[in-house]
């Protein structure tokens, strides 16, 4: 299955509501950690300048002529059109005359069903949303409506205070049956939980999330996931960075839960199957750093190749993040080219000279500018090795253990 992130230009970014989440602020949105707050912030000293958001013809053109699309039209695979730009389904409009993030993102939606019925495409939708407006009627018909769509809660767990201050879109006595409602009906598939230093234990948030889903029946669901994402030592905003006690007991926990997933057979038990997963996509971070298993756009951006002319960077797995003026970006989180914070994805000299800089983890990112103080990494990239030595010692003894037994 291939992905494609559509970014509605001009809709990077997040309405703040004070009243609602106190940590919030005009600098940094709703997340306080957000690595896009800042680029959203320049987006919304334009925001009220951007009525044409929208180049149809030159976005299918780019479309058109992208090796993944041409890939699955070819092959009959799968695409994954993914709606990014802020809260996709925001209902109200950024600035005064403008269309509201919900009129964008069906718009985006309209454009594909006839892009991929022209094209022959079998697809599907996912959207990012933090919840906030599920209660409005225009936003349950939208997500209703739309066929094949598939709704991401970006929710903290026990930290959510800091997206959304006493507010919880799973608690909420009007928004939390219309989730468990949408959950059954394989519509909400999947929660995004980012991990900082004020929330930093992995096994309370599973039992978070697990009563939840207890308290709604949904704990045999087939399809439902969970990601424990962690935050990525941001030099801009170190209150929320991993570090001494909070540091160990993150890590401490994420080597018991790999475990567990590698070789404790827990992908059958309701309790730990919708973490699995994830857990078992992270175990890759191991792996040397080759140009294609990390950030896409790092390959790219590293071989001086045009992110804009996609014709020469061939079928590899990218997710591809273009906005609606038809122009590629190097992140879903960022709208406009002109708003990349670190533009040639460069790494500090101490990442070239660290003895972990070879690693897939280490690789830098277009949105982000590596943190000096890297603590997080550190430990991550240590874990990564330990589970490594594990893996090749336990295949090893299992090679020697069915050696043995033929003779």
């Amino acid at each position: 299955m291939a992905e494609i992130s559509i970014i509605a230009y001009g809709d990077g970014v997040c309405l703040n509501d004070h009243d609602r989440n106190p940590y919030g602020n005009e600098k940094y949105g709703l997340c306080a950690y957000c690595s896009g707050s800042n680029n959203w912030n320049k987006s919304n000293a334009v925001a009220s300048q951007i009525k044409e958001w929208a180049d149809w013809d030159k976005l299918e053109k780019a479309l058109e002529t992208n090796p993944i699309v041409l890939d699955c039209i070819k092959t009959n695979k799968m695409i994954t059109w993914n709606l990014w730009g802020a809260n996709p389904d925001t209902p109200i409009p950024i600035a005064e005359g403008l269309d509201s993030p919900l009129e964008r993102s069906q718009a985006i939606i309209d454009f594909c069903e006839e892009f991929s019925k022209k094209h022959n495409i079998i697809h599907q939708y996912f959207v990012s949303t933090n919840g906030f407006w599920l209660n409005d009627k225009r936003v349950q018909e939208f997500y209703t409506k739309n066929p094949k769509m598939h709704l991401q809660l970006s929710h903290d767990g026990l930290g959510n205070y800091v997206r959304q201050g006493k507010f919880d879109p799973l608690y909420d006595k009007e928004i939390g049956p219309i989730l468990a409602d949408f959950a059954r009906k394989g519509i909400f598939d999947l929660v995004n939980i980012t991990m900082t230093r004020q929330n930093n234990s992995l096994l309370a948030n599973i039992a978070f999330i697990n009563k939840w889903r207890a308290d709604n029946g949904l704990m045999n669901l087939e399809h439902f996931n969970v990601k424990t994402n962690h935050i990525n030592d941001s030099p801009y905003c170190d209150h929320w960075n991993f570090k001494g006690k909070s540091l160990n007991t993150y890590i401490n926990e994420l080597e018991h839960l790999f475990i567990m997933t590698k070789y404790g057979n827990i992908s059958s038990n309701p309790y730990w199957k919708p973490y699995t997963d994830y857990f078992m996509n992270q175990l890759v971070r191991w792996e040397p750093y080759r140009g294609d298993n990390g950030c896409g756009m790092y390959s790219i951006f590293k071989n001086g190749q045009d992110p804009n002319d996609p014709i020469k960077h061939g079928t590899q797995n990218y997710n591809w993040s273009i906005n609606t003026l038809g122009e590629y970006v190097v992140c879903q989180l960022i709208d406009k080219p002109e708003d990349v914070p670190n533009p040639h994805l460069t790494r500090p000299e101490m990442c070239e000279k660290c003895e972990y800089g070879w690693m897939n983890e280490c690789h830098p990112c277009p949105d982000n500018v590596n943190n000096p103080d890297c603590q997080y990494k550190r430990e991550y990239a240590r874990l990564m090795l330990r589970m490594k030595l594990m893996n090749d010692v336990i295949q090893v003894g299992g090679q020697h253990q069915c050696n043995c037994s033929n003779k």
